[in-house]
């Protein structure tokens, strides 16, 4: 049989997860950030953790994550954490409720490839610069939902909104 499409796990042994999109991505300093704030964040932040598997890939959508676990993305690990921050790049193509299900489907994939792990949901990041932008909006809806996923212990919510926005819902420029 052909070799598994994932390098070997078991010489890496993650304690850390990240999965997601290019944000995530980004934290290895690649991305659209080579060499930016990620790389000197992941650096300081999360290396001192333990070993990190970035898995964020740009452009990624819940139906790639889904694949990518779905063919064995985390055999032969077994992270303390993972954290999955996924759905923006679903907003322009995809309803709420394909979101929505896309990011419960991860989730299920998740705890069965890591039974053991704590998982932490990330809100998707607000889109568009006002509060009523139609990517918003769908997003807000999605991030409610999502949210009552976390049960407090095994799997943590963490919602990034409002370091993005103002207090009146507005993207801040400087952190967008």
């Amino acid at each position: 049989s052909p070799p598994p499409p994932w390098p070997a796990m078991e010489t890496l042994d993650p304690k850390l997860v990240l999965i997601g999109d290019s944000i995530t991505q980004s934290w290895a300093g690649g991305g659209r950030q080579v060499g930016g704030a990620g790389a000197s964040a992941r650096a300081t932040h999360l290396e001192p953790l333990g070993p990190v598997l970035n898995a964020g890939i740009s452009g990624d959508r819940t139906q790639h994550v889904l694949w990518r676990l779905e063919q064995g993305m985390l055999d032969g690990c077994d992270p303390e954490v993972i954290t999955l921050m996924i759905g923006t790049n679903n907003l322009p193509h995809d309803s709420a409720e394909a979101i929505i299900g896309g990011i419960e489907a991860v989730l299920g994939q998740l705890r069965a490839s890591a039974p053991s792990a704590e998982l932490v949901l990330v809100s998707v990041p607000p889109r568009g610069e006002q509060p009523d932008d139609a990517l918003r909006t769908r997003g807000d809806i999605v991030n409610r939902h999502v949210r009552r996923l976390a049960d407090g212990e095994r799997v943590h919510w963490l919602d990034i909104t409002p370091l993005l926005v103002d207090e009146q819902g507005v993207a801040r420029a400087d952190r967008m």
